[in-house]
């Protein structure tokens, strides 16, 4: 008999503990600061040797690189030819800044800045130079950043 009560002591403890820690976030991330943290993909493999994972933190270069994201023209809806894309991409994951928003950029092909489901041009003249930034922030050059061995 003792040993049914602990079993239900123990399961209703466990339940009330369950409940307790409903709605919190296990993993509080730990910096209140803006940050961005920017990954490349590169499905071909062509990326030089450079780290695929940059984490930016210089409130400054996150806002500059928001403004440049925010004056990038809409990519036309008319049919465009693009040069060639061989699928490398960079996620642009802002933290406690520009609503946490996950930015997508095509570094080959037509260039395109992807976020809040539409889609912007960063292909020079219609970029206004956000790629020329980015690749500051990176550096990286156009031959590594595009994925192109030089």
């Amino acid at each position: 008999m003792r040993f049914l009560l602990f079993t239900v002591l123990v399961l209703l403890l466990a339940a009330c503990d369950s409940q307790n820690n409903k709605g919190q976030n296990p993993n509080p991330n730990p910096n209140p600061n803006p940050y961005l943290i920017i990954e490349g993909h590169d499905p071909l493999k062509n990326l030089k040797s450079k780290a695929l994972t940059k984490e930016i933190d210089d409130v400054e270069e996150i806002n500059e690189l928001i403004n440049q994201i925010k004056a990038l023209s809409r990519f036309p809806d008319e049919t465009i030819f693009c040069p060639n894309d061989n699928g490398v991409n960079y996620d642009l994951k802002f933290k406690n800044i520009f609503n946490d928003t996950v930015v997508n950029v095509t570094a080959t092909g037509c260039q395109q800045v992807k976020y809040n489901n539409e889609v912007y041009w960063a292909m020079e003249p219609q970029g206004n130079q956000f790629r020329s930034y980015l690749l500051k922030v990176l550096d990286l050059s156009e031959g590594e950043f595009s994925g192109v061995k030089e």
